[in-house]
């Protein structure tokens, strides 16, 4: 198995093993380049982010897959507030315990879902910005990449991104936008699914960094996009199902 990790010679199995395997390290299938799952997957296409899992394949570039990890996305939840007013908040997506501290500005410690590199699944350890961006500042990590969903009727979604160590500040330019590919593969319309018409297929979603309000919390460096991912999985029974494949720029 073989990651997409920068700093390292990119390698066409690299690409199987991160992008064929809906949410699993590794493949030893073969495939072409021009393959559904590759170019529907990839967050980053010829140079460029990609508006939607519809298109050609003739802008393919090895490097659009440089960096490329995806989450398997989990769940947990929080409560603030007395028993009578107590206000529930939904977090999902893949988070260290100190990850999700962040996220959540102290709500929850819960560690959830998985980051999955090609090689190894990441849980419980953040993992070097230096593997996902080309300008990344040393000794910075990234732990969360998910959401928070707040709130009662209407709800409050918000995309969060957290990184840590000694080299995450508030005030970093390097890196500009992150793309996220959904895939939520198994069609659950109308069970589970904020847009049931989404399953079994890919949805791209950009996030300047300059939009977004940052903060600190938990010691983490907290990145809080409102209302930025379109789809998300709702309940536990989703989860297993959907995943983003990620690329920092």
């Amino acid at each position: 198995m073989t990651t997409l990790k920068r700093g390292q010679s990119l390698q066409a199995d690299g690409i199987r093993d991160m992008m064929l395997n809906h949410d699993g390290n590794g493949s030893t299938s073969s495939m072409a380049m021009n393959s559904t799952k590759i170019w529907e997957r990839q967050p980053y296409r010829g140079g460029s982010v990609h508006s939607s899992s519809k298109g050609t394949t003739s802008t393919h570039s090895f490097n659009d897959h440089y960096g490329v990890v995806k989450t398997k996305s989990g769940t947990g939840s929080f409560s603030t507030g007395s028993t009578k007013g107590a206000l529930t908040t939904n977090f999902a997506g893949w988070g260290t315990s100190g990850g999700t501290q962040g996220a959540t500005n102290g709500g929850s410690s819960s560690q959830v879902g998985e980051l999955l590199d090609g090689t190894s699944t990441h849980t419980t350890s953040a993992i070097p910005f230096s593997d996902l961006a080309p300008n990344a500042d040393a000794n910075k990590w990234l732990s969360y990449a998910g959401y928070i969903i707040s709130g009662g009727f209407p709800q409050v979604f918000a995309a969060k991104v957290c990184f840590e160590g000694s080299g995450a500040q508030t005030t970093d330019t390097d890196w500009t936008k992150v793309h996220f590919a959904g895939d939520i593969e198994t069609d659950h319309s109308g069970n589970n699914t904020y847009m049931p018409t989404y399953g079994s297929s890919v949805l791209i979603s950009t996030l300047n960094r300059t939009d977004a309000v940052v903060s600190t919390a938990s010691s983490r460096i907290v990145y809080t996009w409102a209302n930025a991912i379109p789809i998300l999985p709702y309940q536990n029974s989703v989860t297993a199902d959907f995943v983003y494949w990620i690329k920092f720029e």
